[in-house]
Order: structure tokens, then sequence, then C-alpha cells
């Protein structure tokens, strides 16, 4: 039996000290000018009115921690409904992590690298910014059910974006490599009966195909030449026909390295020469230690620069 709207209502507007309802903090309309202003200058006489301040966080969060309100029906004709009903099913992995977890994870990680460099590959976790660009092709809103492969999702920086932008229309798999990843991995998220962790080489992962987005943590530089082939050649054997492929390497330190490598050479000239087959496009992250750059593929055979197709 689920909490009546009326009641989640009342229950949500007592813990905001809200008198008029929620419409008139949330625009209906997140690109209109006027409508966030309008919306904003009631967030601060509110705030001015009672001393709480409301925000599209705060109302995930509650949403998260009381999930049998269905909060998210109170915002059906709003920008922020999908946010809510991801929160009220995936709790707190549909919210940001805190700084201190961040902190902690980050500690995790550099311990992991320090253990085993070539198969973890990077000193810190990837950004916010980065975990937004590489998810940025996978479709919105698509009606048909989707299957998304993650490889090396380490600590997990990519998979809650993963999650939340599939809601409950995906199937995600995580391949890990690494021992403490994947038991951690399995600790977050394996009580989510649309997500499965598999601790094993990519190589090794024959007993799943057809996926239509495949995102890829792998340190690819840091492989040998004869493991990069085998590895592209998996990305096209595991992908379902027009799947989007993105993975992403660190800008500057390849090309300074390869001066003095010719394994390093050949690893780029690798990855060009696929980026030129299956290339859609590249982008530029700022916000990551190192400074990074994805790139985006669709594994049909189309050249670079082609949009990729609508979801139906």
């Amino acid at each position: 039996m689920g909490v009546a709207v009326g009641d989640s209502c009342h229950d949500f507007c007592k813990h905001f000290r809200l008198a008029d309802g929620v419409a008139p903090f949330f625009a209906r309309n997140n690109k209109s000018v006027r409508q966030l202003s309008l919306s904003r200058l009631q967030r601060a006489l509110h705030f001015v009115n009672t001393g709480r301040w409301i925000n599209e966080h705060k109302v995930c969060v509650w949403a998260a921690k009381h999930p049998e309100h269905k909060i998210s029906s109170l915002f059906e004709d709003r920008p922020i409904h999908e946010k809510l009903v991801c929160c009220e099913t995936y709790g707190h992995l549909a919210l940001s992590h805190s700084r201190l977890k961040a902190f902690v994870e980050a500690v995790k990680f550099i311990i992991r690298f320090l253990k085993d460099p070539q198969h973890v590959g990077a000193i810190l976790p990837s950004s916010p910014s980065l975990a937004k660009e590489i998810a940025s092709q996978i479709p919105k809103n698509c009606k048909r059910h989707i299957r998304i492969l993650e490889i090396g999702p380490g600590t997990g920086a990519f998979t809650p974006r993963l999650i939340r932008m599939g809601m409950g229309n995906v199937t995600l798999h995580l391949v890990e490599y690494d021992k403490v990843f994947a038991r951690n991995l399995r600790r977050d998220y394996g009580h989510l009966k649309n997500v499965q962790v598999f601790h094993r080489s990519i190589l090794d992962h024959t007993d799943a195909k057809g996926y239509d987005v495949i995102i890829s943590g792998l340190p690819l530089n840091g492989f040998s030449v004869k493991m990069v082939e085998d590895v592209f050649a998996k990305f096209k054997e595991l992908s379902a026909e027009g799947a989007t492929l993105s993975y992403f390497d660190y800008r500057f330190l390849p090309f300074i390295k390869s001066k003095y490598s010719k394994g390093l050479r050949k690893i780029m000239e690798i990855k060009n020469t696929f980026f030129r087959q299956y290339g859609v496009k590249k982008a530029n992250v700022m916000w990551n230690f190192p400074l990074a750059r994805v790139m985006h593929h669709r594994l049909d055979g189309i050249t670079a620069e082609r949009e990729l197709a609508p979801c139906s």
C-alpha cells in the first residue's frame, strides 16, 4: 500500500515549510529565462520568510529518503520529475557523492593504482565532468530496452550516472578485472535487479553480446599492442549493430610518452585507425586530473562526424 498523494504533499510541504505547494519553486521549462527567474525569486522569498532554502538537490534527497511517498507525482509536468523517479527507485545511488565519500574513494583508488598500475591505469578516479561526457551519447527517454556494458568501472565513477540515465529501462553489466573493485561494485550495486557484476578480463567476457552502449575505462595506453588489438576486436564482437562506444585517454601524456616508446606509438596508430573508421566525435574534458579526452564511436562502419540516430 502506498501513501496517498495528499498525505505525501502534506508531509513534504510540512518538512520544507511550504504554504502554497511546490509549483512556484520549479520552472516547467528550464530553458525559459523568465520561468527560471521567477522560480528563483520564489525560493529567495521563501527563504526570507521561513529560513528554509529549497532547491532540486534537497528535494531529491528527501525523495531518496522517503521513496514510499512517491513525491514525484507532484512534479509530473516539470523537468525535475525524472530525477525524482530515479531517486525513489535507486535511493542514494541517484544522488551525487559527498565530498567526504569522494575523498575516501580517491584514497582507495591511489592504493589500488600503487599495487597494480598496469591494470588500474589512473592515479585518481574520474571526475563528474568526465562521467557526464562519457555518458553523453546514451539515448535519453528511450522507449525500448537498452543493454549497457561498462568495462573497467573501478570505483564506479561512471556507474551511478549510467543507472540514472537508464532509469528502469536498462540492463547494465559491469566487467571489472581488479578483485577489490569488483567486490566493492557487488556491494554497492549487486542488489539492483538490472545490474550484474563480472569479475574477469573483458577478453573473457563471452557469455553476453549485443550491447547497445559500451563504456570503457580501460587504460589502453598501458597495455601491450596485442592486448589493445584484441580489446578493439572485442568491442566490435560484443556490440549490437549501431551500438555506441565511448572511452577516454589522457591529453598530452600519450603524445609525450610516444616519443620514447615504439609500443605506445603503435597503440596510438591503432586508436586513430579505429576512430577514422567508427568515430563520431572527440571531446576534451578540462575538469579532470589528468586532463582527459573522450572518443565517441558508432560501431556500424559510419565515418566520423556522423550524428547518432535518435532512439525510437
